[in-house]
């Protein structure tokens, strides 16, 4: 979106200029804004910053997501374009930008004349560090180094930087910086600096320059977050004040700032400051407030937890006023996280039991498979819900490894010697369709710019005995295409076809090594196996998913072990499937699969946002590599960013990947269903987009780094790789929050 051009008279000196009415007119305001650090504006450059075309020395905040737009291509050819730009806040000081830009949303790049002359399109990442210094000293300037355009075969706009900025208030900031570029075209290079006034809470203004050239831009932002998802919004508008072409004379740009997880404490390990649990330096009480915990009659707590979504509970008393009370549960009515349902589960029981120094035992499990053991007294559970205090009579309530092996003493072998195995037999078959998108995109290719193709995956779950189900995956294209996915398009062999691409039997069991979880699978899968629900992009990771409807049967198994409270997860995944429709080949390649991918995942205390995942081994493909992922979990949102590496014979090349991810659960925080049968979306469904790195060419290379994921994944099913008692306890505040919001 562009301003009307205008002509006028500016010199090299004009950021200057601007930059002393900045300073009159700020020494005038009558006061200072109280909360002026909207750092979320996302440069046309690829970068947060409080100005517009240059860094300051800030990243975005952990868990936020910057997305900015205009139509400007600083630097290209032709200034005029489209230029899309998506940030995440990582971690404190470290921030990822991903970037499309581009002259033309549709023509086709290996079509002569198709493309306006001097047209690019461009789709990298860029990256910011804030240097933590402010460890060892305050007062002084932030200081922060980073690269932009990264990735990809074609760079037009890479640098590197290092940027200092000082904060002289609460609403003025001042940043000078200096940068080197790698090509030509790169707008950053030399000496650059800005001055930004925030006026009040609403209205920003920046000079800035960057070498000769200069700009001035006003932003008008939202003073205060909207809606529940806490979106803050903002529209800038921009004026060249130099007689270089670099950028257009005006232009308006758009963007919007969106914090994840706000509806989750923040993470960190409960601790004892007086009579109150807290997490951080945020006092429970202070921050959800006193809960009114209703008594309820004892008899009524099997209809309380059906009411909450739990269907067929069991619950278990032993004799005597202290005898252990077990309580058993289903979760099918909350997918965003585990915590969630064993806060909906512990409410009633400090109802019925509150008053009383019962020890209980809470088991939740799903499909018949237990993942989170809760343990303490009743009167502790009330006192912690209702107040956030650990009590100072009998047990406080802790999570306990699930594991049969580590179940030997207490108040769980109690519970055990009640006879009430959880889950041997359901009370009922209650199958449940999960609803989710299937979607495949281009981004960023030589023939389009955002080409997309949407479908609907409809899933039947139905549950057989413990640890047992059907699994039955139908996909449906919605017609929701761009004009490459249509009939004569780039990507028409890609394109979403209705078909049934899964069709199997699991058996779930634990075994006692460890805390260990074994799945084994067997029936049809048409077209490759994926993920429900995934999303993917026609860069690595295939985009024909049911092209041609191929027919493959067989087996596999998956295993996945938890260590030390579940800071190290080992898992292996092996598979057995045959196409007998293909031709033999002297190989047999054609004909068989066999992809057999090792994985261990590290998420120690120390960081327990941050997840660190090495796949390796024989993908589906046959292609023999590994995927290196690092993930950092904002709520229940997570972001990650991957390298993958492999090929196909061991005389190949290898082909390389690097690509960002984002997984969220879509649908309800609380889904109770019906008594029969439920409808649901999907816990998670994720989002990769990826280029080839290590390489000089950027042709859409297919069949790579599949991971064979028939139906759920154990991680998915364990709580999104989240079920370990080591994670469980760090959420303890979460309990609280979610039994406040949700009952």
């Amino acid at each position: 979106m562009r301003l009307k051009s205008h002509t006028s008279s500016t010199y090299p000196y004009a950021v200057l200029q601007a930059a002393i009415l900045v300073l009159v007119f700020g020494a005038s305001g009558q006061a200072a804004v109280a909360q002026s650090t909207f750092n979320h504006v996302i440069s046309p450059q690829g970068y947060s910053t409080r100005a517009n075309m240059t860094p300051n020395a800030s990243a975005l905040q952990p868990g936020f997501i910057g997305f900015g737009f205009d139509r400007q291509l600083p630097g290209g050819p032709d200034p005029e374009g489209y230029n899309f730009n998506l940030g995440f806040g990582l971690l404190p000081g470290l921030e990822m930008v991903g970037r499309l830009a581009t002259n033309d949303l549709d023509c086709n790049m290996f079509t002569a004349g198709a493309c306006p002359p001097g047209m690019i399109r461009d789709f990298s990442g860029s990256v910011k560090w804030q240097l933590p210094l402010d460890r060892w000293w305050s007062g002084l300037p932030q200081l922060a180094i980073g690269a932009t355009d990264l990735g990809g075969a074609a760079t037009y706009f890479r640098s590197y930087y290092a940027v200092a900025s000082h904060s002289l208030g609460t609403d003025l900031e001042v940043s000078l910086g200096l940068a080197s570029r790698r090509v030509p075209t790169a707008p950053l290079e030399g000496v650059f600096g800005s001055i930004h006034w925030q006026a009040n809470d609403y209205l920003g203004l920046s000079a800035e320059a960057i070498g000769s050239n200069a700009w001035f831009s006003l932003r008008l932002q939202s003073p205060r977050p909207l809606t529940s998802l806490e979106l803050r919004p903002y529209v800038s508008a921009t004026t060249r004040l130099s007689d270089s072409v670099i950028t257009e004379r005006s232009w308006l740009g758009l963007g919007v700032s969106i914090p994840l997880g706000t509806g989750s404490p923040p993470a960190g390990d409960s601790r004892v400051t007086g009579n109150k649990a807290v997490a951080g330096s945020s006092s429970m009480l202070s921050r959800t407030g006193v809960v009114p915990i209703t008594p309820i009659a004892a008899a009524g707590l099997e209809s309380s937890l059906e009411a909450a979504g739990f269907w067929s509970p069991r619950v278990r008393i032993g004799e005597g006023a202290n005898g252990v009370l077990l309580v058993q549960v289903e979760n099918t009515a909350y997918a965003w996280n585990l915590l969630d349902a064993t806060a909906a589960a512990l409410g009633p029981i400090a109802q019925a039991y509150g008053t009383s120094q019962r020890p209980f035992v809470l088991e939740v499990a799903r499909r018949g498979m237990v993942l989170a053991r809760l343990q303490g007294t009743t009167n502790c559970a009330r006192d912690y819900l209702a107040e956030g205090r650990i009590c100072s009579s009998g047990q406080p309530i802790a999570f306990a490894p699930v594991s049969p092996s580590e179940a030997s003493s207490g108040a769980i072998a109690e519970g055990r010697a009640l006879g009430a195995t959880p889950f041997l037999s359901w009370a009922r078959i209650r199958p449940e369709l999960i609803i989710s998108p299937g979607l495949i995109t281009g981004i960023g290719t030589e023939a389009g710019a955002l080409d997309h193709d949407l479908a609907v995956n409809l899933n039947l779950v139905v549950p057989l005995w413990k640890g047992a189900w059907l699994d039955v995956n139908r996909v449906e294209p919605t017609g929701l295409q761009s004009d490459d996915f249509k009939s004569g398009g780039a990507f028409y062999n890609s394109r979403f076809v209705g078909a049934t691409d899964r069709r199997l039997f699991h058996q779930m069991a634990r075994i006692p090594l460890g805390d260990t979880l074994v799945r084994a699978s067997y029936g049809h899968i048409f077209g490759r196996p994926v993920a429900r629900g995934e999303g993917r992009t026609i860069f690595g990771t295939p985009a024909p998913i049911n092209l041609p409807a191929v027919d493959w049967e067989g087996w596999h198994l998956e295993a996945s072990s938890q260590w030390l409270d579940g800071q190290v997860r080992l898992g292996y995944a092996f598979g057995e499937f045959t196409n007998e429709e293909a031709a033999p080949t002297a190989t047999g390649a054609a004909r068989d699969r066999s992809p057999a991918i090792a994985s261990l995942r590290l998420a120690p205390t120390a960081w327990p946002q941050s997840h660190t995942e090495l796949q390796a081994g024989t993908f589906w493909s046959g292609d023999k590599g590994f995927i290196l992922t690092q993930r950092f979990w904002h709520g229940d949102t997570a972001f990650g960013v991957y390298f993958r590496r492999s090929r196909m014979m061991s005389a190949d090349p290898y082909t390389s990947f690097l690509g960002f991810q984002i997984g969220v659960p879509l649908t309800p925080r609380v889904n109770r269903g019906g008594r029969y049968a439920g409808l649901q979306g999907t816990s998670q469904f994720q989002y990769s987009v990826e280029t080839k790195v290590l390489e000089r060419d950027n042709r859409i290379t297919q069949g790579f780094g599949i991971v064979p994921r028939v139906g759920e994944s154990i991680a998915v099913f364990s709580n999104r790789d989240r079920n370990g008692a080591g994670y469980l306890n760090s959420q303890m505040p979460r309990l609280r929050s979610a039994y406040s919001e949700l009952r």
